[in-house]
């Protein structure tokens, strides 16, 4: 049965269709990968003069290249996790570096993938990732190479890299592992 939905979707050219047909593709290849050891993951080479290396990520994709004044990941990517007990709960907290946290309350652009959040061809909630998302059930990367997305004009879905505008966020604690958010955040480059 996956099998004629897929090719249903591939006969559509519905929006809708196109995203259904990724996600059982994703599902479709992921389950023979998954009984595979994580790859190692290396680093890429800087982009230029005075940038850092990104690693590559477990499928080997590079990351999404900062974009004129656009914050790089491995910027945000300088924060570090540590595990604390709370109320009897363990929790994974940031600690955010001196770099990051010059960017708390200020509008910044980020250039990243979108993980959609809704079942809609507009985003108003969506994750901003340093990588393409590889899987439509997980994230294969740590809590600092993505963004909570609030656009409450939203932003249409794509599957190419774009830059973000919005009002940055550190978040301290939350129950679903985020670290960042961007507010009233909207398209400033496809």
């Amino acid at each position: 049965p996956w099998r004629r939905r897929l090719e249903t979707a591939a006969a559509s050219d519905n929006l809708d269709a196109m995203i259904n047909r990724r996600h059982l593709l994703a599902a479709a290849a992921a389950a023979p990968i998954a009984t595979l050891p994580a790859m190692a993951i290396e680093a890429q080479p800087a982009p230029g003069a005075g940038a850092r290396a990104m690693p590559l990520d477990q499928h080997g994709y590079r990351s999404a290249q900062p974009v004129g004044d656009s914050v790089p990941w491995w910027v945000l990517g300088t924060t570090q996790s540590y595990e604390k007990t709370i109320d009897g709960l363990t929790w994974v907290l940031p600690r955010f570096s001196p770099e990051v946290r010059t960017y708390d309350g200020k509008v910044i652009r980020v250039n990243g993938y979108m993980m959609p959040l809704e079942e809609s061809r507009t985003q108003r909630r969506f994750l901003l990732m340093a990588y393409p998302p590889s899987c439509p059930y997980c994230l294969d990367v740590g809590s600092q190479y993505f963004i909570e997305v609030l656009s409450p004009g939203g932003v249409p879905h794509s599957y190419d890299a774009f830059v973000i505008e919005g009002k940055f966020e550190l978040i301290e604690k939350d129950e679903n592992g985020l670290y960042y958010r961007l507010r009233n955040a909207k398209l400033a480059r496809r």
